[in-house]
């Protein structure tokens, strides 16, 4: 097998000229180890090789453990083309751990399209369970990664996995406590399952029926945090209200439990650059936005036009049909099994059917 050196954005990059285009963000897999990011198509098979690009060659201690000592040598004496002998166990790893850190980033839970949310816990405990499992290669570069885990939920939160039913859950549960050096609880709290959730959490916009427009449009999710809303194409519904003065309401829909609080949101009219008016999101994703409109420029206007941000601002790689394969892919992969699938996959799948 081959990579070949190219350079990208002024670094070294070392591709296999084979491989699929890596494709959005919201399809590549990514993880840092020391003095490289490996990435992945996110529907590349298990033990593909990895798009590198280089930040210092000379940091890259790790690389003839993954490809061989030929192959580091040749790395480090500039080659343009180096053949490697990957070790299939050691791709598959850092595979998987890319798999769990775009699972926790860009997973599109949506009760709306039917696919589960990943219970957030058990896949906190899989990342700490593959970095530990990864340290001689990775050093303290995924560190950041662990305080991540450590903050995300309490003790008491991860503990719970202990009781889980799954003996797989119990033992990522184990291994997160060995990881951070915790003492194991004398008792453990009952591990709480999605179906404990209500199916709903932000509430159901009613049009009103003198609403002069309606309909509803896209979220796109990079703009926006992960876990918090439906990852439905048409999670965005909106109405415009033209008494006593002209109202534009919008709701998002919200996943089982999360807070879209302060969250901002943008509309405007593409034939009126001047229209543009932003909101915070309240808890249930809820925003009233003022027009700047007349009551005749109301009545007269394309709705066809209006634009709908919620989230950051700026530019993106993302749109309906990056959306679409993502949700596609995450749908095959709950009755998929395979080197690469996660326990929270399979508590997902398990508790879905």
């Amino acid at each position: 097998m081959q990579l070949l050196r190219r350079e990208f954005d002024g670094l070294d990059q070392l591709i296999n000229p084979a491989a699929a285009p890596l494709g959005s963000r919201a399809e590549r897999l990514g993880v840092e180890l020391p003095g490289a990011l490996l990435e992945w198509s996110l529907m590349a098979p298990p033990g593909a090789l990895p798009v590198i690009t280089l930040r210092d060659a000379d940091e890259v201690d790790w690389f003839w453990q993954v490809f061989g000592q030929d192959a580091h040598l040749a790395l480090l004496e500039g080659a343009a083309q180096i053949e490697v002998t990957p070790d299939h166990d050691r791709l598959v790893q850092l595979q998987c751990l890319g798999r769990a850190l775009w699972a926790r980033a860009w997973w599109p839970a949506s009760e709306r399209e039917g696919i589960p949310a990943l219970d957030d816990t058990v896949l906190a405990a899989e990342i700490v369970t593959l970095i530990a499992s990864l340290d001689e290669l990775a050093g303290d570069s995924l560190d950041d990664e662990l305080e991540i885990v450590r903050a995300a939920h309490s003790r008491d939160d991860y503990a719970a996995l202990l009781a889980a039913e799954d003996p797989a859950v119990r033992g990522l549960g184990e291994r997160l406590f060995a990881v951070f050096e915790w003492e194991l609880p004398a008792e453990t709290p009952e591990l709480a399952r999605r179906a404990d959730y209500a199916l709903a959490a932000s509430g159901t916009q009613t049009t009103a029926a003198d609403a002069l427009a309606s309909g509803t449009a896209p979220l796109e999710w990079q703009r926006v945090p992960a876990r918090i809303f439906d990852a439905g194409e048409t999670a965005i519904q909106w109405s415009v209200d033209a008494r006593p003065d002209p109202v534009l309401h919008v709701l998002v829909e919200l996943l089982p439990g999360a807070d879209a609080s302060g969250i901002p949101v943008v509309a405007k009219l593409l034939d009126k650059p001047e229209s543009e008016v932003s909101e915070l999101l309240d808890a249930g994703g809820a925003a009233d936005l003022p027009l700047p409109l007349s009551a005749a420029e109301v009545w007269s206007q394309n709705w066809d036009a209006l634009r709908i941000r919620v989230g950051a601002a700026g530019d993106g790689d993302e749109d309906a049909t990056v959306r679409d394969r993502v949700r596609d892919y995450a749908q095959s992969r709950l009755g998929d099994d395979d080197a690469l699938t996660l326990a929270a996959e399979r508590q997902a799948a398990a508790e879905d059917f």
